[in-house]
């Protein structure tokens, strides 16, 4: 959770598909009301504490707990058929722990929530995959879809939902139009600025007595990107800010430049668009093929068929959780994962900065693996 390394790119304890970072409020910056959760091969969630309502960072960090205990406590690759029953019991747990709270006694603590769990589509794994959401607020979800994001939930805002009370649909084009303002008293029509300006009262929440959370099942393809964010970034910076914030970087500094960018616009007191808030940030790629079937049935071809740098660097860990470090790797496979790091600098320790025949060796030791 956030609470690990506030404020900083989690390298060390995120695989390389998944990036998070948090920095608090400006205003504020010895409490931070955000936390996130990550599990590895089984799901993701942001928190968010509701300032207006008492001890905001422990409903936020309670729920968190909650949600990460259970998460630990699944198996990846879970069929999708379950796991939207599994995403309601997560947020539903999470929300009785914090009504059970001693300090609770009023009612009075509450945070907002979005949850993303993995899984694979049976049918084809090859083709595609999905992810499942539930979420309770404000927390939103995008998914890249090449240089556009798309809303993969609602805002359970009482000033979307008044504008448009027919359908999600409608409630969805409102969102996305607000998202994509950068002046919102020019670009908006007046009802929309005006859910622009009154956007601050929550209708769904963890905390809630009469909690019922939200689930959507989403379809993602191989290359795209989750991404899941607190309000303190979606109030500070539009859609295509977010896009040009994320775009060239691997997961971990996109995360961490997405809340940078958010707290900076939140200084900015010309700036219409601005609220100073805690900004927490987590992208995931979608995951790979072997990683959603749960096993490795052949290392080699495992590695060589992977596409991008996330899926060989979980390939690799998931063939070490499976076969331990004796795993022996053929002069090719090598030569082949040795050109796949060489694909992203970015990921390439700096005592691979070499050329010549020891950089076989280094991949070997690096990487923990015999050489043959």
């Amino acid at each position: 959770m956030s609470e690990k390394l506030p404020g900083f790119i989690p390298k060390d304890i995120l695989p390389p598909y998944i990036g998070a970072a948090t920095r608090p409020n400006p205003e504020n910056p010895f409490d931070n009301e955000d936390v996130w959760v990550a599990v590895p091969s089984v799901g993701v969630a942001v928190l968010d504490g509701m300032g207006g309502m008492y001890n905001a960072t422990l409903a936020a960090q309670t729920a968190g707990n909650t949600i990460e205990k259970i998460l630990e406590r699944m198996p990846p690759g879970l069929p999708n058929e379950f796991l939207e029953d599994h995403v309601i019991k997560i947020l539903t747990d999470a929300n009785n722990a914090v009504l059970n709270l001693p300090q609770n006694t009023e009612n009075n603590m509450g945070a907002t929530a979005a949850v993303v769990l993995y899984s694979a589509d049976q049918s084809n794994p090859k083709r595609s995959n999905r992810i499942t959401i539930g979420w309770a607020g404000d927390v939103r979800v995008y998914i890249t879809d090449n240089w556009h994001l798309k809303h993969a939930t609602i805002d359970h805002r009482s000033s979307i939902q008044n504008l448009a009370r027919t359908t999600h649909e409608k409630q969805s084009d409102i969102q996305e139009r607000i998202a994509q303002a950068n002046n919102p008293k020019l670009q908006l029509t007046s009802d929309e600025y005006m859910a622009f300006r009154t956007s601050y009262v929550i209708t769904e929440y963890i905390g809630n007595p009469d909690f019922q959370a939200e689930v959507n099942t989403v379809s993602v393809r191989p290359g795209q990107k989750i991404i899941i964010v607190s309000d303190g970034v979606t109030d500070n910076l539009t859609v295509p800010e977010i896009i040009a914030g994320i775009h060239g970087k691997n997961n971990a500094m996109a995360a961490y430049n997405i809340v940078s960018l958010a707290q900076h616009f939140a200084m900015e007191y010309g700036r219409e668009r601005r609220k100073s808030d805690d900004a927490t940030c987590i992208i995931t790629d979608t995951l790979p093929v072997e990683i959603r079937r749960g096993k490795i049935r052949n290392p080699e071809i495992a590695i060589r068929e992977t596409k991008t740098m996330a899926e060989l660097f979980d390939v690799l860990d998931k063939i070490k959780e499976i076969q331990g470090s004796n795993t022996v790797y053929s002069a090719n496979t090598l030569k082949d994962l040795i050109r796949k790091l060489y694909m992203d600098p970015s990921r390439i320790p700096l005592g691979m900065i070499t050329y010549g025949a020891g950089l076989r060796i280094k991949v070997c030791q690096i990487l923990d693996i015999p050489m043959v």
